[in-house]
């Protein structure tokens, strides 16, 4: 009796297995992806690649492909494998687009003086002064305009020496002044002897202290002669320059060609003492 239960469950079975396969849909069985080919020779590292003539041999390996994110073409025939970095030539032997260019010293090419070389010979720039009235620069500059030189006026102050005293001192103290007074009265009968007179007084500055002083002069020359008489005879003095501030005064700052330099350097003006100096343009 159980024999035959068994085979009935075995055959129930058999029946419920093809009806659930008969009801499997067709569209929704899985497919396998068939392997794909692959290229060996494709796939091997630079120092393998080496070890493989026919790779390096192939002139197809040189050959740029038409898909630039394919490594291989066709159906994975070695004839139409694409190496990238790989060459038949070795890399020396490609010309540099570098090797045609000029050498340049960018140092040398950027010096101001060679860069601006044209300007700096054409020009030449002089400070033209010191004119004392406002007529005075207006015909100045009247006349480096019809000469085509360009000028710009620069207004100022002129420190100049007034006079030059010849002094002795400053004394820190009256009994040094004394004695130096006494001796100085035996000093003028030297300096008579040189067809000379000794002159001097005593003058008293709140600041330093009193001094004597021998004189004022108005010329260099001058007072450097006496103070070397005074000194023959065993004075010992100094120079002081006094100056006083004129003004103000004119000054044209003008840019001159080369081929005017000349003219203007020989130019008289109505004042002796405007100058032509070279400055820096």
């Amino acid at each position: 009796m159980l024999k035959w239960i068994a085979i009935g469950l075995l055959i129930i079975n058999v029946g419920v297995f093809l009806s659930l396969g008969n009801q499997t849909d067709p569209a929704e069985k899985v497919s396998i992806a068939q392997p794909l080919g692959v290229n060996e020779q494709a796939m091997l590292l630079l120092d393998e690649v080496e070890n493989v003539p026919s790779l390096i041999s192939a002139p197809s390996a040189t050959r740029p492909a038409s898909d630039e994110n394919a490594d291989v073409l066709g159906n994975g025939n070695a004839s139409n494998v694409v190496t990238r970095g790989l060459s038949s030539e070795p890399p020396t032997s490609r010309p540099s687009d570098f090797a045609i260019l000029p050498v340049v010293d960018d140092a040398e090419t950027q010096k101001p003086e060679r860069m601006y070389k044209e300007q700096q010979l054409s020009t030449i720039c002089f400070r033209v002064g010191p004119f004392s009235s406002e007529q005075s620069i207006e015909q100045a500059s009247a006349w480096m305009m019809e000469n085509e030189i360009a000028a710009e006026t620069i207004t100022g102050n002129s420190r100049e020496v007034k006079a030059i005293r010849i002094y002795a001192g400053p004394f820190l103290h009256e009994e040094s002044l004394d004695r130096y007074v006494s001796e100085l009265k035996v000093k003028q009968l030297q300096f008579r002897e040189m067809n000379r007179e000794l002159e001097y007084y005593v003058y008293r500055d709140s600041e330093t202290g009193p001094r004597i002083s021998f004189g004022y002069f108005h010329q260099q020359e001058l007072a450097n002669k006496y103070l070397t008489d005074l000194q023959e005879i065993g004075i010992q003095a100094e120079l002081e320059l006094n100056y006083e501030t004129v003004g103000p005064l004119y000054w044209l700052d003008a840019a001159v060609p080369l081929d005017f330099v000349n003219q203007l350097q020989s130019r008289h003006w109505a004042d002796e003492k405007i100058k032509s100096v070279e400055i820096d343009c």
